[in-house]
């Protein structure tokens, strides 16, 4: 009579990969510890805290906003991105259609978009410029005139965005 108790493991790939990984960082010590079982040994100024808190909580490679403004009177803004990238926006009375940006783009200025501001009407408006600089623009506008009735606009909004 055979006495014994054969036990077969059958191991996928990851759990292979998963074992073969922590026999090479038991044996060799190789690998970042942030903390070990006994809140000791590690490097002290990683220990405890998430990768995100580790890299600033940005991950690698992100575009982010590094400077915002907004006027106090709430008419302009502007947000300056880490690649450089810039958008700003605000409003302006439509007795001046120049708009001077708060912030001058350091290249140029890639996209400019202005659209009445306020309530929706039943009149059809067209938006544009004929001079767009690195530090301004020139808002031209018209209507079609469907049941108008002579509408002025009070005031534009815009915004601009470019490097």
């Amino acid at each position: 009579m055979k006495r014994g108790i054969k036990i077969q493991i059958q191991l996928t790939n990851k759990w292979l990969y998963f074992l073969v990984g922590v026999l090479i960082i038991s044996v060799l010590g190789v690998g970042v510890w942030a903390y070990n079982s006994a809140g000791t040994g590690g490097n002290p100024a990683i220990m405890g805290h998430s990768a995100d808190e580790i890299s600033g909580g940005v991950p690698v490679g992100a575009d982010y906003v590094i400077e915002s403004w907004k006027s106090a009177d709430n008419t302009s803004w502007y947000r300056k991105y880490k690649s450089g990238w810039i958008e700003q926006g605000g409003w302006i009375s439509s007795s001046s259609s120049s708009v001077i940006f708060p912030t001058p783009f350091n290249d140029s200025c890639l996209s400019f978009i202005a659209s009445k501001y306020g309530a929706m009407d039943p009149c059809s408006y067209y938006f544009g410029t004929n001079q767009l600089t690195k530090m301004g623009a020139v808002i031209i506008w018209g209507g079609n005139g469907w049941g108008c009735g002579g509408t002025v606009i009070t005031r534009f909004y815009w915004e601009a965005k470019g490097y």
